[in-house]
């Protein structure tokens, strides 16, 4: 299949980490099947990763909004890697701050995955109008959803947990901003977010 190719391409490059989502989300009445093939599917690549060091993170996606995927909320994805890991230990997850506005969650609904939490990426959603949109803009830019007080209590939380995994921002340029902006802006904002951890930890 296209992912295992990809499994031995990620070999052939030493990268050790390799993100997938699931497919399309088939409604309320087909999610308990697609599920199931879901978890079949993932044993395999994590089986043909496995031999090759290679590890396999799931990453949640909105299901309403914009891409429209089976995983989907945290706790059912946490419900497939647990399904996977059962025969399989190679696969873990993978959450953006970013899609937790189009799914309702939080960072601090992390706490109940730590144990298979393995990547982050730290992002902003984006609102026009009256849609929600997986965009991955700049923070402070207009319509983005995320702010630094969103990034301080994922630090938090993932302090909290003792998570040791990557952190990473997953941010785009826009019309007319270049990537040195968005770089900067970054770096802004993850050190204000780094300002106000410290402070409550001071405070408490």
């Amino acid at each position: 299949s296209y992912i295992v190719q990809q499994v031995e391409e990620c070999s052939r490059r030493g990268i050790g980490k390799l993100g997938v989502c699931s497919g399309p989300d088939p409604g309320a009445d087909g999610r308990e099947g697609a599920r199931g093939l879901l978890v079949r599917s993932l044993r395999e690549i994590c089986s043909r990763a496995s031999p090759l060091g290679i590890e396999i993170l799931l990453e949640t996606f909105d299901r309403d909004w914009d891409k429209k995927l089976l995983i989907g909320p945290l706790d059912e994805a946490a419900e497939v890697v647990e399904a996977v890991r059962r025969t399989e230990k190679n696969i873990s997850l993978m959450w953006d701050l970013s899609h937790a506005p189009l799914l309702g969650e939080k960072p601090e609904d992390l706490r109940r995955v730590s144990n298979i939490l393995g990547h982050v990426h730290i992002g902003c959603a984006k609102q026009t109008g009256d849609k929600l949109l997986d965009w991955h803009p700049a923070f402070h830019t207009k319509g983005a959803i995320n702010a630094s007080n969103d990034v301080a209590m994922l630090l938090s939380t993932l302090l909290e947990v003792g998570y040791d995994g990557i952190v990473a921002f997953e941010v785009k340029p826009e019309e007319q901003q270049t990537a040195q902006e968005i770089l900067d802006v970054s770096k802004g904002v993850l050190l204000s977010a780094f300002q106000q951890v410290v402070l409550r930890s001071v405070k408490s």
